[in-house]
C-alpha cells in the first residue's frame, strides 16, 4: 500500500540537470504541473503551459510513462 504524499513541495532544494536552466515562466509552469501531478495516479504525465494544463496521461490505464506521455499529447 502506498502512503499519501502530504508533504509540501520544496523547490528550494531542486537542482537543474540540463545545460539550459528553465526560464521563470517555465519554472512557474513546472511548479503548477507538479502540484497537479500529485493528484494523478501513478505514472503521471502532466503537460502544462501558461499555468494551464494542456495534457494529462497516466494512472491505472497506462503501465509506463512512455504510453502516459503519448496519451497526454493526445494520441
Amino acid at each position: 500500500m502506498q502512503s499519501r504524499d502530504a508533504e509540501a513541495d520544496d523547490f528550494v532544494h531542486a537542482r537543474v540537470m540540463t545545460k539550459r536552466p528553465p526560464t521563470d515562466a517555465e519554472l512557474a509552469d513546472l511548479k503548477f504541473a507538479w502540484i497537479v501531478a500529485k493528484h494523478v495516479k501513478s505514472n503521471a504525465i502532466v503537460l502544462g503551459k501558461g499555468k494551464m494544463i494542456v495534457g494529462v496521461g497516466g494512472g491505472a490505464n497506462e503501465p509506463n510513462r512512455f504510453d502516459a506521455h503519448r496519451d497526454a499529447q493526445g494520441g
